[in-house]
């Protein structure tokens, strides 16, 4: 099996990069060495396979791989076309019926970048999901449409902490390609001041589409989103990992809007909730693995280099890689808990009480921890 390495990983993100980078890669020693394979592997992991077709195919780069690697990428990138076709119908089969409850659904991550067309062809982004953030009093409503439409899903959690998650367990059917996740805060409730739903329904964009309306996030909360999704909410900063599927979608939005984002206003932002080691660490991968230019006012701290340094660790040293998984899964895992608890106590006493004695029976369970540590395991 080909396994990842560093070299590989920038070599992807300079393929995959929208920056007319050509003469870059080509300007590489031993360019005729590279192991494409390594490079096509890594972009398995980080799930931009169809991405390295695509770039690869715009600056000239497709006749330097092999014949077998290159009917491997178009196979990926058209499997994924076609897939995304589907998840784009999927999406539209229930627009008429969620407009005509009053309900104008607030598109995330991949499937606003997808019906957005934030990338030059819908193949591109892969999605795991349709994201779509929802008032509170339309929750139900668009739950019972979810229903009527052959959706099910599994609650499997106590009313007090369905609550505190930031959406409705995900909606699955069993003739579409993804599930559905109904949002009621954009991000975990505990980053609430970060990105909230105010910041996500201003200066949203209403787009018509054949079956019925939608709203787009501004080009800003986009951009903010991505990073506390992956860095904050996804604890990528914590794990000094980055993700080249998330870093790209970063990427491109700064490539579009650029001139319409205020940096100073965002930095503030950034330093009053106290992320700016992870910003900068964003920032500056974004400059090292992509050839972005750099933010104006982008400092390197301590944290921030410490950051950089265990992203390289992570990838060169498969003991600490694996050392470091287990630390951030446990600390995920206590938070988890304890953030549940600490919610339910701003409730009031009761909600507390009910919450805790709720809890400590499930804590009691063995199936409990085993079900939380295969999720944790699940997350990469």
């Amino acid at each position: 099996m080909k396994t990842a390495s560093l070299d590989s990983l920038k070599l992807l993100c300079q393929c995959i990069s929208p920056v007319n980078n050509k003469e870059v890669i080509l300007s590489q020693e031993h360019l005729s060495e590279i192991d494409w394979e390594a490079v096509v592997y890594c972009s398995g992991q980080h799930l931009v396979t169809p991405a390295l077709c695509f770039y690869l195919k715009k600056k000239g780069l497709f006749s330097l791989l092999s014949k077998e690697v290159q009917e491997y990428l178009e196979l990926i990138y058209d499997l994924n076309l076609t897939r995304n076709n589907k998840i784009k119908e999927q999406l539209l089969a229930l627009l008429p019926d969620f407009n005509k409850a009053g309900i104008e659904p607030l598109l995330l991550k991949g499937i606003a970048s997808l019906l957005g067309e934030l990338y030059e062809s819908p193949g591109i982004r892969v999605l795991g999901d349709i994201d779509i953030l929802l008032p509170e009093d339309k929750l139900m409503i668009a739950r019972s449409i979810m229903l009527e439409h052959g959706y099910t899903y599994t609650p499997g959690l106590h009313q007090d902490i369905v609550k505190k998650h930031k959406h409705l367990p995900a909606f699955v059917h069993d003739d579409q390609p993804v599930a559905i996740e109904i949002h009621r805060y954009p991000t975990a409730l505990k980053y609430n001041n970060w990105v909230n739903n105010e910041s996500a329904w201003n200066r949203c964009l209403t787009i018509s589409l054949k079956s019925g309306v939608i709203r787009l996030p501004s080009s800003e909360f986009r951009l903010l989103h991505n990073f506390c999704h992956c860095q904050i909410d996804d604890k990528g900063y914590l794990a000094g990992y980055i993700n080249a599927r998330q870093l790209l979608e970063w990427v491109k939005l700064r490539e579009l809007y650029e001139e319409e984002f205020d940096w100073l206003l965002i930095q503030r932002r950034v330093k009053n909730n106290r992320s700016e080691a992870a910003w900068n660490g964003y920032v500056l991968a974004a400059e090292k693995f992509f050839f972005q230019a750099l933010i104006p006012n982008t400092t390197e701290t301590l944290l921030t280099d410490f950051f950089m340094c265990r992203q390289q660790w992570s990838i060169r040293y498969p003991g600490y890689r694996k050392i470091n998984k287990k630390m951030v899964r446990a600390y995920s895992f206590i938070s988890e808990v304890l953030s549940v608890l600490l919610f339910n106590y701003h409730r009031g006493f009761k909600s507390f009480a009910n919450v805790l004695w709720f809890s400590f029976k499930l804590m009691l369970s063995p199936k409990w921890y085993k079900k939380k540590w295969k999720l944790y395991k699940s997350i990469e």
